[in-house]
This record gives structure tokens, sequence and C-alpha cells, in this order.
């Protein structure tokens, strides 16, 4: 998990909430935006801002769903536009 950030911000796919991940902890974190939606473009700028990449930023959604140890929590198996690699 060392090439992982701290921490990540996300969009929750069901109400499109701006979330934030947490490095090695289960589920999310809601952040109060006035209950707007939010697009992926408007989270990718965010990471951006703080240097996490798009596979990154994938790793640690589905990190924090399914287990920090599994394949998916690995941003090396994710490409430039955070998808997953075949």
């Amino acid at each position: 998990m060392t090439n992982l950030p701290k921490m990540c911000y996300s969009v929750l796919d069901s109400t499109n909430e701006l979330i934030v991940i947490k490095r090695g902890e289960k589920g999310y974190y809601p952040q109060r935006q006035e209950n707007a939606p939010w697009s992926a473009n408007n989270v990718d700028h965010l990471n951006e801002r703080l240097g996490i990449t798009k596979g990154q930023a994938e790793a640690m959604k589905n990190g924090s769903m399914f287990g920090w140890d599994t394949p998916s929590a690995d941003p090396n198996n994710y490409d430039d536009d955070g998808n997953w690699k075949k």
C-alpha cells in the first residue's frame, strides 16, 4: 500500500456525493457540500491537485470496498485512465 496516497476524493456512485477515502480504512467519509452532484471530472481535478493518479484513486476506491490486500487495491493494475489493465 505504500504506492497509495493517504487519502483521495471519489464520488459515491449511488448519490453522486463527494466522498473521501482513507488508505487502509474500510468505507468512506461523506463530504458535506450542499448536496450538489459531483462528476468524475470534478473529482479527477481535486485528486490531480493532490498528485493522485486516476489509477491510485480507483485502487483506493476498490480497496475501501473489497479489501486492501486484493489485486483491485493495487494501482499498478490500472492504466492511465483508471481502467483495469487486461
